[in-house]
């Protein structure tokens, strides 16, 4: 089994504890508690952004919108591009993607936003390049490697969900590793959040897997 250097995720940053007043979302409130293991998992997100000074993001897997709603508080005028399946499926729901919607158009009105509603496994390349992409989408293992070989050439970073939650997302993530660390040094960093989140560094690949 392969012996992973786990790093612990920034929790005591600063918070615009602003935007949080006025919403009663149960998931968004208990990022504001700081023992919580909800506010280590959306809290690496804002972190990320400001520790790479992210102006574009690209996420696979919107979902209800918490993680692009972190993203976004950590750079309100980001160029954001957002892929949901809208589906009863892998832990998301159909319209979920419209509370994301709410939260854009409340929280984040100069940040330049689209969602798109399709599959990813559908989708052969993509149109340009992002500074940061997010990966939520299809666990099989084959979506998800899938998914990941499907940023890594637009994006400078990407940061990968549920590497301790689900095995075959794992696997993915692994295989791509093994498959091209050598070649475009990764960097791989694996973070203890609530289900585990891993960043690598895809910003050597230059277009060449599309």
């Amino acid at each position: 089994m392969k012996k992973i250097e786990w790093k612990e995720p920034i929790t005591s940053i600063s918070l615009p504890m602003e935007m949080f007043q006025e919403t009663d979302n149960e998931m968004l409130n208990a990022v504001k508690n700081e023992a919580s293991e909800v506010q280590k998992q959306y809290v690496f997100y804002y972190d990320t952004v400001k520790r790479f000074n992210s102006q574009s993001i690209f996420e696979i897997g919107v979902r209800n919108g918490y993680s692009m709603f972190m993203m976004l508080l950590a750079n309100p005028k980001a160029f954001y591009r957002g892929v949901e399946i809208n589906m009863n499926w892998d832990g998301g729901f159909k319209d979920a993607y419209k509370h994301a919607e709410l939260l854009i158009k409340k929280y984040f009105p100069e940040a330049n936003t689209n969602i798109f509603i399709c599959n990813s496994q559908e989708i052969r390349s993509l149109p340009r390049k992002f500074d940061l992409a997010h990966i939520d989408g299809d666990h099989s293992f084959e979506g998800a490697l899938n998914d990941i070989e499907l940023v890594a050439p637009i994006a400078d970073k990407v940061i990968i969900d549920d590497y301790t939650l689900c095995s075959t997302v794992a696997d993915a993530i692994e295989t791509f590793i093994e498959k091209y660390d050598k070649k475009y040094n990764l960097k791989p960093e694996y973070y203890k959040t609530w289900r585990g989140h891993v960043i690598l560094d895809t910003s050597n690949f230059l277009y060449e897997l599309i």
